[in-house]
């Protein structure tokens, strides 16, 4: 804001010595982009870059002390601006594999921080008394944590402006018969700072690398996204395995596992592998054990179920279809024994003696018949197997089905509820404190259907206690109502002032959408003759009032001199300052009237949309041009100081 840009920005330091015995004068710095606030963007991609998956550094820099020094037996000879300030790297900022971010402490990273050098920093100087120019420039080098600092020489724009300071301290000199002190010198010549650049890291001095220790951040995200790749494959490595497991897939839980500790060598995952296989062991043993079993109780009663199976009436094609799938189907007129395979030959009773079986003829026999038993078997367990497969798989997709449909429930009532505040919230009634009570209620049901819920039972208990025509219940009754009552009210008050909050906050991202400019310095470069600004200025308190006022100037425009130079900030200031009673956002610069008063109606638009009352103040500008005329005056409105000219 424009009051806040030129007083509350001003550093008043306390005075102090350098060396020995010099004095020193606080400087009144006006704006510019201050050093004492966050100096560089270490975002950018030109040093994170370097670095893969660096996204930022903390880097900051400390309060910045100005101030002057000056030898004035010698005048502006040996007079210079000082600054001082600390700067800090702390840690940095890296993205992570899922996407995120994580901020790392340079000691938790076990990084020590060297220095950096800073060049070129320049500030532009304006003494009024006098009626004079001049710049300095001032270079930074120090170590990370530690206050330094430099110095710039001042160099006076041109030679009148030289010769102005030198006079003024040589008048000083014959009226006091001795040279100004410091404090007298410059309190004197009232000079202004603004900072025009705030300089770069020189690189020639400490590279990137260097000052930011890029090495060894880079050597800590490499380690770092290594273990959480390898954290991320030994967690998919694990949950495969234990699903192999639970399904029985032996084998493949086994190997998934194995792969586990080859990369892991976590000994409780050996554990686990020897478990598996002592177990896959035994199971192997046991089947061995019933498969000897059973070919002996089949050798044993070979002649029985030889019996048996001759007993068998034969087959034809309305046999059912075979259960495995490498047995051939019958075809029309072609006779089946009874695991479904075409008969080749028959014994002299006619039953079955050799049979077709996967386009080879095969003896009728027990290892045979054992053989086929032992198929049909293991069919069916796959079919078993494949069956419980889909039902699980079936069941799985339910349970995300009612997870989804859960969720989007849950995402609709939200929609719902959010709809209803803000229909409720338009209702408020500005018109006085009882009616914007009594309409916030739909505000206050909105939010709170539990509560109303029970204090509609409460109701209904309070009108059943008093039917019952006791004293005593009628008090307790009383005292209930009453105090329901008050936490309604309680409550209601509590909403309105959360909406009213949220209005505001509506209201202020308005004004941050149009933010403050920069009035012109005297190295501000433009190709016209005018830049162009707008001023508003409201009161942040009113802003939860239904129609707060809002001061809003017309676009203005502000005019170079013949020299190309601008109007001191000060004298423009002062006509700026007087416009409203409240504390001033200039909003500019813009590069033609038109633009200006486009951006000018687009704020005017915002401040009807949120309810708030524009009330307009005029401003003639100062030193203002034709919009279309000559690039330069032969003599202006004003002199360089803002002066009029009575004379033209």
């Amino acid at each position: 804001m424009m009051k806040k840009a030129f007083l509350s920005v001003v550093f008043l330091l306390s005075v102090f010595f350098m060396g020995q015995g010099q004095e020193t004068y606080p400087a009144n710095v006006l704006g510019g982009p201050l050093i004492g606030m966050d100096l560089y963007n270490f975002s950018s991609r030109g040093i994170t870059g370097k670095v893969q998956h660096l996204h930022s550094l903390e880097v900051s820099f400390g309060l910045a002390d100005w101030y002057w020094t000056s030898n004035t037996s010698v005048a502006g000879a040996t007079s210079s601006i000082n600054l001082e300030m600390a700067g800090d790297f702390t840690s940095f900022t890296m993205v992570l594999p899922s996407g995120g971010h994580k901020k790392v402490a340079l000691s938790e990273a076990n990084i020590v921080p060297t220095g950096y050098s800073i060049a070129n920093i320049q500030v532009d100087i304006e003494f009024g008394k006098i009626n004079a120019r001049a710049h300095a420039e001032i270079d930074f080098s120090g170590h990370w944590g530690e206050r330094k600092h430099s110095s710039g020489g001042m160099r006076f724009n041109a030679q009148d402006d030289g010769d102005a300071f030198n006079d003024y301290v040589n008048d000083f000199f014959k009226q006091n018969n001795r040279y100004p002190s410091v404090s007298e010198l410059f309190s004197g010549l009232d000079g202004k700072v603004s900072i025009k650049s705030r300089g770069t890291f020189n690189t020639s001095i400490l590279s990137d690398e260097a000052a930011f220790v890029l090495n060894r951040i880079r050597e800590y995200i490499e380690k770092e996204w290594a273990r959480v790749e390898k954290d991320n494959t030994l967690n998919k490595l694990l949950t495969e395995a234990e699903n192999a497991q639970h399904f029985g897939r032996m084998n493949e839980a086994i190997q998934k596992y194995e792969e586990h500790y080859a990369i892991s060598q976590d000994p409780s995952i050996k554990a686990k592998i020897d478990e598996l296989k002592a177990k896959k062991q035994d199971e192997a043993e046991k089947s061995t054990a019933e498969g000897k079993s059973e070919a002996e109780s089949q050798t044993k009663s070979e002649a029985e179920k030889n019996g048996t199976e001759n007993s068998q009436p034969t087959r034809t094609q309305e046999a059912p279809e075979n259960l495995d799938p490498t047995i051939p189907r019958n075809e029309m007129g072609t006779e089946l024994d009874f695991w479904g395979n075409p008969i080749v030959s028959k014994t002299e009773d006619g039953s079955a003696k050799t049979v077709d079986y996967a386009g080879m003829e095969m003896e009728n026999n027990a290892q045979y018949r054992q053989q086929m038993e032992r198929r049909q078997n293991e069919t069916y367990a796959k079919e078993q197997f494949e069956l419980q497969e889909a039902e699980k798989k079936q069941q799985v997709d339910a349970d995300n089905n009612a997870i989804y449909q859960q969720g989007n429930e849950i995402y609709q009532n939200s929609l719902n509820i959010e709809s209803d505040f803000e229909e409720a919230k338009s209702q408020l009634d500005y018109g006085s404190g009882d009616a914007l009570l009594k309409s916030s209620a739909a505000l206050a049901s909105t939010a709170t259907n539990a509560a109303d819920a029970t204090t509609s039972l409460a109701g209904m208990g309070v009108g059943i206690i008093m039917k019952m025509g006791k004293n005593a219940a009628k008090r307790k009754a009383a005292e209930e109502a009453r105090a329901e009552r008050e936490r309604q009210r309680k409550a209601e008050e509590a909403r309105i002032k959360a909406a009213k909050e949220a209005l505001k906050n509506t209201r202020l991202k308005v004004f941050q959408a149009f933010p403050e400019g920069e009035l012109p310095l005297s190295s501000t470069k433009s190709s016209g003759n005018n830049l162009y600004y707008f001023v508003y200025s409201y009161k942040e308190t009113e802003l939860t009032s239904e129609n707060p006022a809002v001061f809003v100037s017309n676009p203005f425009a502000i005019g170079k001199y013949p020299d190309n130079t601008w109007p001191l900030q000060t004298k423009i200031s002062e006509g700026v300052n007087k416009l409203t009673p409240l504390e001033e956002v200039v909003c500019g610069p813009f590069y033609s009237r038109s633009e200006a008063e486009g951006v000018h109606r687009s704020f005017a638009d915002y401040l009807a949309k949120t309810n708030m009352q524009a009330k307009v103040v005029n401003y003639a500008g100062f030193n203002a041009h034709p919009e279309n005329g000559p690039g330069t005056q032969e003599k202006p409105k004003v002199d360089f100081w803002g002066n009029p000219i009575k004379n033209q």
